[in-house]
């Protein structure tokens, strides 16, 4: 395998979310601000990451929201190859329900609505409430049962179309493994490249001339030309240069329908690696985090909504506009 998507999806990820994004504030150092340090930390950060890269690999990937056992609001993702949207409106913006599904010893299911968390196990093809668990609220405050306004669910989109990026290159991703595999098997020292014949020793059938090329290397063949016997040898030639041709055809059209960058482009290794160069070799790549930096945006402002509800209940008001700004690598 030449795995040139991981190459496009490391790239993409850590080009947009490779450093942490900052959180401004229109206000000074106040409780606000303090606070806002305390859940938007390097671990959430690192979460951010892992979420970016779901999000490229399942087109959405979703972060839920909680109270820890702490007290502390909490955030973690659910890849999105395992949440199941029941969207309220056309173009996925609200949130009507979700299902989450997740393997154990068995199959589980968490079903969110605005009234709670139902819990499901699968069986066979259908579900079944969970006999381990009760129906429950998302928060428990002062002893009573709560729940937030919104579905504590927040999808974090690579495009408003939701399209994992192998959509974009996967024949091509296909065809370069297939033809790097057909070249190592053809000059792999088990494949014969060179083929004996051996005239007037026998004559034989199709099925034994496959038979004893394969296992032999050889064939025999007999002449009515009244010639003697003798050996021949056919060389079969693999010209590597007609395969380093096609894999690097299939590499640029990889990166180019995946927008994605050639660290290896002339323009850096010519010596002339000008500013107007390195913009052009980036052109791809900044569409892509322009539309899933628009996206992530979205989210986080989705996100900032259960930030200070919780910290409005812990008597901490939102004194400012929080703006977030991604610090492209």
């Amino acid at each position: 395998m030449d795995n040139q998507y991981g190459i496009l999806v490391d790239q993409k990820n850590n080009y947009l979310l490779g450093r942490p994004v900052e959180v401004k504030t229109e206000g000074k150092e106040d409780a606000y601000t303090k606070a806002l340090d305390k859940i938007f930390t390097d671990e959430y950060w690192e979460t951010m990451q892992a979420t970016g890269e779901n999000a490229i690999n399942c087109g959405v990937a979703w972060q839920f929201v909680y109270v820890g056992n702490d007290g502390e609001l909490k955030v973690k993702m659910l890849r999105g190859d395992r949440v199941l949207p029941f969207w309220a409106d056309e173009e996925h913006k609200v949130l009507d329900a979700a299902l989450y599904i997740f393997p154990i010893t068995v199959i589980k299911a968490e079903y969110y609505t605005h009234d709670g968390i139902r819990y499901f196990v699968f069986d066979g093809d259908r579900l079944i409430p969970d006999s381990e668990k009760e129906d429950s609220a998302y928060l428990t405050v002062d002893g009573k049962p709560m729940n937030w306004a919104d579905i504590p669910l927040v999808p974090f989109k690579r495009n408003r179309h939701e399209q994992p990026l192998i959509c974009k290159v996967k024949c091509l991703q296909d065809a370069l493994n297939q033809l790097t595999s057909w070249f190592a098997d053809t000059t792999s020292e088990d494949i014969r490249n060179t083929i004996l014949v051996l005239y007037n020793y026998d004559g034989e059938n199709l099925g034994e001339f496959r038979r004893n090329l394969m296992t032999y290397g050889a064939v025999k063949i007999r002449r009515d030309d009244g010639q003697n016997g003798g050996v021949e040898a056919l060389h079969v030639e693999v010209n590597p240069e007609n395969f380093q041709l096609i894999q690097n055809l299939l590499k640029r059209a990889i990166i180019e329908n995946g927008r994605g960058f050639d660290a290896k482009d002339e323009r850096f290794t010519s010596g002339n690696a000008n500013q107007m160069n390195i913009q052009a070799a980036y052109s791809d790549i900044d569409l892509d985090a322009n539309q899933m930096g628009i996206q992530f945006k979205a989210s986080l402002r989705k996100l900032m909504g259960f930030v200070d509800a919780y910290l409005s209940a812990k008597g901490i008001t939102p004194t400012s506009k929080v703006e977030f700004v991604f610090n492209r690598d």
